[in-house]
């Protein structure tokens, strides 16, 4: 069992795609689990001009990424409610 803190981050995109948002996020919570945080980001898989276009996962500075397909009402993150301490929301008009 990990005991390190554990945090999910909720952002529309991240990596290959780097604008504002997404270099915030990969700053801040890769500083995170370079600190021994367990950090798990929840994004699509899609980039702007193509859908479906990135894998499923994968680790970037760090960071361990979920991706998930897009639609109409976004996507439904799947975040282990036991085992996270955060969740933080990034991107979205709620």
């Amino acid at each position: 069992m990990n005991n390190s803190p554990s945090i999910d981050v909720v952002v529309k995109y991240f990596f290959p795609l780097m604008a504002g948002i997404e270099n915030n996020v990969a700053n801040v919570y890769g500083f995170m689990a370079q600190k021994g945080w367990d950090v798990r980001l929840h994004t699509s898989n899609n980039m702007p001009e193509k859908r479906k276009s990135l894998p499923d996962s994968d680790l970037i500075r760090g960071i361990k990424v979920s991706r998930y397909d897009w639609s109409w009402y976004g996507f439904v993150p799947k975040i282990n409610w036991n085992h996270t301490e955060a969740v933080c929301l990034h991107n979205f008009d709620i």
